[in-house]
């Protein structure tokens, strides 16, 4: 955006780099990922309980309304308000990429993989991912010379691709990672303020606004990564992804909750950039092995993944489940 470079705030993960995370999936899921070499990043009304983002907010609202009066406390009102209430585009648009840090889990096999007859695919948490784009960076229009507008052709490219967080169910770690929170935006707050705007005429956003922005889609972050107690069980770890106005990346299918968009996701392999344009050769991703389901028999399932993996050039296990469904 503009000279103003801010380090965005993602949850911590609280687990070594590395972790071995696994994500459940379908057959026509897992030939998905193969074929098409990318995972899909779903937008929150996608998700499986829509119960969880209204559980989000209301923690986060809350735990903003107990901060003192402050300008800090001011700034975090408008941005949960901003995220939620916006008419137009929302800066914060938070879309996930969900995995489990359990392996070979009943419970997993029956929600997310086809009732065990499913596949659990183990990732390596420490690979960073990147959204692939194809084409060029958009590039923004002049505006007209009597008009004060932000061109917002660049900012289509301005996207956030967090680390793998770890989803929060208890009351303590929600506030700890809060707290979290409020200490990066208190050191963001300050250095924008004290940041230089070298071309109020250039459209760039201002300090204040790249704070604005910011905030507002760590917000959102924070909420996306709230469950209910009753799901610790699931031991999730998330993915996040933000854009401004990022529509143009993303892609529609059909789901049982509707339409909805996802974002395709690849290994990062150009400095951890959040948007890889015209990736022209396909990146192996970071997956370590395939575990087949409880509902396959093994002895026969497992040659026909092992050849599919092959001829994607991945040299990973196949396990067998040991796992049993009642």
């Amino acid at each position: 955006m503009g000279s103003f470079d801010l380090e965005p705030w993602q949850p911590p993960f609280k687990g070594p780099s590395g972790t071995s995370l696994f994500h459940y999936t379908s057959a026509h899921g897992l030939l998905g990922i193969l074929d098409s070499g990318t995972l899909w990043a779903t937008e929150a009304s996608g998700l499986n309980d829509a119960a969880e983002i209204v559980l989000g907010q209301r923690k986060v609202r809350e735990l903003i309304t107990a901060l003192p009066e402050s300008e800090l406390k001011s700034e975090m009102q408008l941005a949960v308000e901003y995220v939620y209430d916006a008419n137009g585009p929302d800066a914060s648009d938070v879309f996930v990429l969900a995995a489990s840090l359990q392996h070979d889990d009943a419970n997993q096999w029956r929600l997310y993989a086809d009732d065990g007859r499913g596949y659990c695919v183990e990732l390596d948490s420490g690979m960073p991912l990147t959204v692939l784009a194809g084409g060029e960076p958009t590039r923004a229009e002049s505006p007209r010379d009597d008009a004060h507008l932000l061109p917002t052709g660049l900012l289509t490219d301005q996207g956030y691709v967090s680390a793998w967080s770890r989803v929060l169910y208890d009351d303590k770690d929600i506030r700890e990672t809060f707290s979290h929170l409020v200490s990066w935006a208190d050191r963001a707050q300050t250095e924008a303020e004290g940041a230089e705007w070298p071309d109020p005429e250039s459209g760039d956003p201002s300090p204040s606004q790249e704070f604005g922005y910011q905030l507002s889609r760590a917000i959102a972050s924070l909420t996306r990564c709230v469950k209910a107690p009753g799901f610790a069980g699931e031991t999730e770890a998330r993915v996040l992804i933000s854009f401004l106005w990022g529509d143009l990346h993303a892609h529609s299918r059909a789901t049982p909750r509707g339409i909805v968009r996802h974002f395709s996701l690849g290994t990062a392999v150009e400095g951890g950039k959040a948007v890889t344009f015209d990736r022209k050769e396909s990146v192996i991703l970071p997956i370590k092995s395939v575990t087949l389901g409880p509902g396959l028999r093994f002895e026969l399932a497992a040659p026909a993944i092992r050849s599919l993996l092959g001829r994607h050039d991945y040299e990973v296990e196949v396990l067998e489940w040991d796992v049993r469904l009642r």
